[in-house]
């Protein structure tokens, strides 16, 4: 299955309209996905999350845990982490993922 956020390393001369038309993505989505406006230029080396699945992004703050995010969402923990490939214990700032019906995340941090 086709990851529900694809991280992307932007290249010379790449648009967020290029880079989500890349992936079937929306370009608004992209946009937000990265809080960015569509009509700002994107830097080549620059890390661009692009949502490929319905859902809103979520970034983790410091002191969240699945069950603070779940519970934003409506959704269950163990379901988050399922989905995510994670267990309770892994989840740290920084991480970036959808977090509706589709969750996954991608960590743009060590």
């Amino acid at each position: 299955p086709r990851p529900a956020v694809i991280v992307h390393t932007a290249g010379p001369g790449e648009t967020l309209d290029s880079i989500a038309a890349l992936y079937g993505a929306n370009a608004d989505r992209v946009a937000t996905a990265n809080g960015m406006l569509r009509d700002l230029p994107v830097r080549a080396g620059q890390t661009i999350y692009v949502p490929t699945a319905p859902g809103v992004i979520h970034v983790v703050a410091t002191g969240e845990t699945l069950g603070t995010i779940a519970a934003a969402y409506g959704a269950g923990p163990a379901a988050i982490a399922e989905a995510n490939g994670i267990d309770s214990g892994s989840l740290s700032a920084g991480l970036h993922g959808c977090a509706l019906a589709e969750v996954r995340w991608k960590s743009d941090r060590p």
